[in-house]
């Protein structure tokens, strides 16, 4: 039951999706700052961010384990990391570029993106000499990305629809949950075997190294 839950986790939590679950934060934090898009323009770039963050990156591991490159989807060998890492990181940087090079896209998107490829490409770097998490590379740049949101941006309070009715949620209990959730997801790691405590914590401090330099470059 542990090890089901802690799979569970892994899966919903994984590193891949950190891009697309900043984006829905900081929709709910300050929807203001897509104020020149209309709904459909902002239907289109969510797409779009899906499918450069997400799809492609999948896509490229999936022919890389049909082709025989890498030795399974968990990527539990540090060998296997490097080829899906790479793609990763090209679309990241890509993303970057396109963000940097339109003004319409919110300022705190293009720093995050950044963030995540200097991020990323540490992760890269150090996976050369160990495996050190990207799962919690992934939370620890989302929750540092979320401190910076709510310094900058913030209100107090989000405003979150459910079910037609309209809630306000203070930015701090969604902080108090994100850090829970980095706890979840750096034990459940930890539970399955697939890091050790120095590869865990390694992976939040790059994913907070990642956004703190983004920041300072662009702000």
């Amino acid at each position: 039951m542990v090890r089901a839950l802690a799979q569970f986790v892994s899966v919903l939590f994984h590193p891949l999706y950190v891009v697309v679950f900043v984006y829905a934060l900081f929709t709910i934090v300050n929807p203001f700052q897509f104020s020149n898009f209309d709904r459909i323009e902002q239907g289109v770039f969510f797409i779009s961010l899906m499918v450069q963050s997400i799809i492609i990156p999948i896509v490229a591991i999936l022919m890389m384990k049909f082709l025989g490159m890498i030795g399974g989807l968990e990527m539990e060998e540090r060998t296997d990391r490097i080829g899906p890492l790479i793609v990763t990181g090209i679309c990241y940087l890509w993303l970057t570029i396109n963000f940097m090079n339109n003004s319409d896209v919110p300022p705190f998107l293009t720093s995050f993106m950044l963030g995540a490829t200097i991020s990323l490409f540490l992760g890269f770097l150090m996976n050369l000499a160990e495996k050190i998490s990207l799962h919690t590379i992934g939370i620890g740049g989302l929750i540092a990305a979320y401190c910076i949101m709510i310094y900058k941006y913030g209100y107090g309070y989000a405003t979150v629809q459910i079910a037609g009715g309209e809630y306000y949620v203070h930015l701090m209990l969604i902080l108090a949950i994100l850090i829970i959730l980095g706890g979840l997801v750096a034990s459940a790691r930890l539970y399955l075997g697939r890091h050790v405590s120095r590869e865990v914590y390694g992976g939040f401090l790059v994913g907070l190294i990642g956004q703190v330099i983004a920041l300072r470059i662009l702000f």
